[in-house]
């Protein structure tokens, strides 16, 4: 890999994870890297409007416009946030809640779309921000239906912070909580990131039956949270017609493709009879050799 690019790419990534902007002092030392070389990647990235230096304050850079240009075209690409976007409204309006789709990414569950029901008591967590899996329902429940190797592989490289005193903090009790989500099929964030919030979450499986992301519903955490019955079991049909409509969103691509190739094969085949007269096949061709 070109090591330009690679830190570059870093760079941009390390900007984007600072929710107060950062120094190119900041950069570099993070960066281990001359302040000379920082300033050159960072000047580029200034120019070619990808950061901007925050308000009020100069000596600190955070993400521009482009940069968020290119992240929303990625979104509106994903048939994932296509199809959740054409559920998720309807159910966050009925209860009266925020929903999130997110996927994992590393140790992190990144948050792809939301929704804020009109009368929703909470908004938490902006697109494109990232959580620890270990302390919200998004990343819980997608951990728990991963095969065990990949699960133990992530939770290894998990430092666990307490957030809240109900934060779930050492490796055994997050096992124990992931095996509770599978017999569930649903996980629950009770005020483990933050103080008032309580959070629904169910995986979305594709078409091979692998968790790919997870939706959620999340509100003020309340003392009667586990009475909404109601509310758990149309999430639950929610994330059954989201990954049908992925179903058949991949085997309308199969004939696509399969048309495609038709189409590709009768092409071919009418430039090899008018522009190939040397190759083409009379019915000889095509007898066996028992015929012979």
């Amino acid at each position: 890999m070109n090591r330009t690019v690679e830190r570059t790419l870093a760079i941009l990534e390390l900007i984007a994870n600072s929710e107060n902007g950062i120094t190119l002092q900041e950069i570099a030392q993070a960066m281990d890297m001359a302040k000379s070389s920082a300033f050159v990647v960072v000047h580029s990235l200034l120019e070619l409007q990808y950061i901007k230096t925050v308000e009020n304050n100069d000596k600190k850079y955070c993400l521009d416009i482009r940069t968020f240009s290119l992240g929303m075209k990625y979104v509106s690409d994903l048939t994932l946030i296509k199809q959740c976007g054409s559920y998720l409204p309807a159910l966050a309006e009925k209860y009266n809640k925020t929903a999130f789709v997110g996927v994992l990414n590393g140790t992190q569950v990144v948050y792809l779309y939301k929704y804020v029901g009109r009368n929703a008591r909470l908004a938490t967590c902006a697109i494109g921000s990232s959580k620890p899996v270990y302390a919200t329902s998004l990343g819980k429940v997608i951990l728990a239906y991963l095969p065990r190797e990949e699960q133990l592989s992530i939770i290894d490289k998990i430092k666990f912070v307490p957030f809240t005193p109900y934060t779930i903090v050492s490796k055994d009790d997050l096992l124990k909580e992931l095996d509770s989500i599978r017999q569930k099929g649903y996980a629950t964030e009770n005020r483990e990131l933050g103080e008032f919030t309580f959070c629904y979450g169910v995986p979305v499986f594709d078409h091979k039956g692998n968790v790919i992301a997870s939706i959620s519903l999340s509100d003020i955490a309340l003392s009667d949270q586990d009475a909404e019955g109601g509310c758990l079991g149309n999430f639950q049909n929610c994330r059954l017609y989201i990954a049908l409509s992925l179903f058949r969103c991949v085997q309308i691509s199969l004939v696509s493709r399969k048309c495609l190739v038709r189409h590709l094969c009768s092409a071919l085949t009418l430039y090899i009879f008018f522009f190939q007269p040397d190759r083409r096949r009379t019915p000889e061709h095509f007898k066996t050799k028992e015929q012979e």
